[in-house]
């Protein structure tokens, strides 16, 4: 018996939930990645339970929503993948707050403040994965995202403890935020935006001009989004565009013709070709133009640590 198997069988012995090996492949965005032990926590006590079983055992491991921003290893992993299901998609509208699991997805959250009359979460339309990640990421438009109108955050630390967070408790920046150093390994479970009444009409409009634009200038192919942080005062994909990287192929993955700051699958892409146009972007942005372009997206290695490179 391999160590993901022993893991799967030990974790379904303890609990009546979905414990599997999985190709991260079928999970992920891009459609890459080895195999990994997948856990469906479904309840706030069953995933405390988690939490302590993975510290005590030192297992690591990974939350994760729609895999959208996530470039797993090409090889089988050593950290479980944990996804937030039933008790953690919940949704609900209170005055101008909307309620919601981390686990809910973006698209669903959108939908309830458009028929709600809530503004805010317009720049969220064509954002695949859940809440939990939009905020984490701090994804949106390039003037503002997710995670600023999160008015407070629940969580449990990395022994399964409940706590919330108020503004006060985190920093928000350029696709980030930032957690203190205390509750490293924690997982948020749920959270409180707060909105601007509006009218059902005037959001649905402002969404939908949203989404044709992304539409528009985004390609339709398997990718991550955009691959870097764009730097102070520029954009990523110019500067890219302007290398004449449009187009360029590694194995089976492109530098997209449509927007250069995505890299897509063609067919067939490994996350070691996603990196190599990575690499091969930032090369020559840094030698043309002197900008050291940082990673928007995250690269995990087995043991599920966020590195810059594979």
């Amino acid at each position: 018996m391999d160590e993901l198997a022993r893991k799967a069988a030990e974790l379904s012995g303890r609990f009546n939930l979905g414990v599997r090996t999985e190709k991260l492949s079928s999970l992920s965005a891009m459609g890459t990645g080895g195999r990994a032990l997948v856990v469906e926590a479904e309840t706030l006590a069953e995933l405390a339970e988690l939490l302590k079983i993975h510290r005590l055992n030192d297992w690591p491991y990974l939350v994760v929503g729609g895999a959208s921003n996530i470039l797993f290893p090409d090889e089988d992993v050593s950290f479980s993948v944990l996804r937030l299901t039933g008790t953690f998609a919940a949704l609900k509208s209170s005055g101008s707050e909307i309620l919601a699991g981390a686990g809910c997805s973006t698209a669903k959250v959108l939908a309830l403040s458009e028929k709600a009359g809530l503004s805010g979460l317009e720049m969220t339309a064509g954002l695949p994965g859940t809440l939990g990640g939009a905020v984490r990421g701090n994804a949106g438009s390039a003037a503002t995202g997710a995670a600023e109108l999160a008015s407070s955050l629940e969580m449990l630390d990395a022994d399964g403890r409940a706590l919330r967070l108020g503004p006060g408790d985190f920093q928000i920046g350029y696709r980030s935020l930032a957690l203190p150093t205390e509750l490293a390994g924690g997982i948020i479970t749920s959270l409180r935006l707060s909105l601007i009444p509006s009218s059902p009409q005037k959001v649905k409009e402002d969404s939908s001009r949203v989404l044709a634009a992304r539409r528009a200038n985004q390609p339709r192919e398997r990718s991550l989004g955009c691959v870097f942080k764009n730097p102070p005062g520029d954009s990523a994909g110019r500067l890219i565009d302007q290398c004449g990287l449009k187009g360029v192929k590694s194995g089976g993955a492109m530098i997209s013709p449509k927007h250069a700051n995505f890299i897509v699958n063609v067919g067939g892409a490994s996350s070691r070709d996603v990196l190599a146009l990575a690499d091969r972007a930032a090369d020559e942005v840094k030698v043309r133009f002197g900008h050291d372009l940082e990673l928007e997206i995250k690269t995990a290695n087995k043991r599920g640590l966020f590195i810059k490179r594979l």
